[in-house]
């Protein structure tokens, strides 16, 4: 068998730190990863926000190492979006949301093939887009009108990410996500229910398998579904 090289290995060792920085985060705050993962007495809030720190400073070293390596990239947007979610500053979650759009661009421009990327920015589309009216304000007063994100961006993105890699949990998932953004509930049901029997490798496509499940549930009790039952951008404030 050939050995990793040490890029492959660098990358590795980067996304099990952002990994288990979420897993932990997620745990102590009762989210869905509490029913897969139990934390040790020394997993605390403060050793995940530690974790999550030290993936994104490895993920930026990462890029500027391998600068022609859109897999790097797309890790520099995974790592973005957990310190997005361990922060505990508005102003900074707008600033690094800034800096995970570039990053996916950038991985997109180096690899169009590259279906994570593609998922990330439907990931950020979807986000911004279920951003609260005083968080929209703040990212327009900071950035003007340029960085929007929009539910139909978010679908677009899913789709590429699906026509590349269409057993990835985390692309469907991600559509559906869009679909109850715009209220396309029918749509959205019907998506999450294609995951239930997909593959889960890893840490992000078990959460995702488990939002698609409570979605459905969400759907079928008429409760709020999607960024109204989970809003990233209220964590850590």
């Amino acid at each position: 068998m050939r050995k990793p090289s040490d890029k492959s290995t660098e990358l590795l060792v980067c996304k099990i730190k952002c990994d288990l920085g979420f897993l932990i985060f997620d745990t102590t705050h009762e989210g869905p990863m509490k029913q897969f993962f139990t934390c040790e007495s020394n997993e605390t809030l403060k050793y995940a926000t530690e974790l999550v720190k030290q993936a994104l400073e490895g993920a930026r070293q990462l890029t500027e190492r391998y600068p022609q390596d859109n897999t790097a990239f797309t890790l520099l947007a995974l790592c973005i979006g957990r310190q997005i979610l361990v922060s505990t500053q508005s102003k900074q979650k707008v600033r690094l949301a800034v800096e995970m759009h570039a990053a996916a661009q950038k991985a997109i421009s180096l690899n169009p093939k590259d279906d994570q990327a593609h998922f990330m920015l439907a990931r950020w589309h979807n986000d911004i887009a279920s951003l609260p009216r005083v968080m929209k304000t703040l990212v327009r007063f900071i950035y003007g009108s340029s960085l929007k994100g929009k539910f139909e961006n978010a679908i677009a993105s899913a789709k590429t990410a699906i026509s590349l890699n269409p057993s990835n949990i985390v692309n469907k998932v991600e559509l559906g996500r869009a679909y109850t953004g715009l209220g396309d509930l029918a749509s959205a049901q019907a998506v999450y229910k294609e995951v239930i029997h997909l593959e889960v490798d890893d840490v992000n496509a078990a959460l995702y398998r488990q939002l698609a499940l409570d979605d459905i549930e969400r759907i079928e009790s008429g409760k709020p579904v999607g960024s109204l039952a989970r809003p990233w951008w209220a964590m850590g404030t």
